[in-house]
């Protein structure tokens, strides 16, 4: 293995390597798109327009979303620990399976964060209903693709 390119000679931890790709990753990019907001924005400020049952739905599969991810990632964990006494995969293998584990984990606290927010403008009509009238007045930011 390229001993540059280890984590861990850079100084970087698994968890710095997830909150890299939470803020740069595929999913922050596509509820980046869906919003219409470059970066995070406070609270998901875009999720106070959908109508109530549209926010309910989204607040209950970003839920279920973030299980799936939560699994997924002690199912990888899992067969590496299955497969080191038998195979006793390279070092960069387990170091690749290890932070795949921990983006999954990150992803699963974008999808959480997500589905409290929606519950968040459900539970307080009032505040959703705040925000759609700020942001009709309000152009769309554009998001380079």
């Amino acid at each position: 293995m390229d001993e540059a390119r280890h984590p861990a000679r850079r100084g970087m931890r698994i968890d710095d390597l997830a909150l890299g790709a939470s803020t740069q990753g595929p999913l922050r990019r596509i509820l980046d798109l869906v919003q219409g907001t470059p970066g995070a924005v406070l609270a998901d400020v875009r999720v106070a327009t959908l109508e109530r049952a549209q926010i309910e739905t989204l607040s209950r599969l970003a839920l279920r979303e973030a299980d799936a991810c939560v699994d997924r990632s002690r199912m990888l964990l899992h067969l590496l620990e299955l497969s080191m006494p038998r195979c006793a995969p390279d070092p960069q293998r387990v170091t690749e399976i290890t932070q795949h584990a921990a983006r999954l984990i990150t992803d699963a606290k974008i999808w959480r964060e997500l589905a409290g927010n929606a519950t968040f403008y459900v539970e307080h009509p009032d505040v959703a209903a705040r925000l759609r009238h700020d942001l009709a007045g309000a152009p769309r930011a554009p998001v380079e693709a």
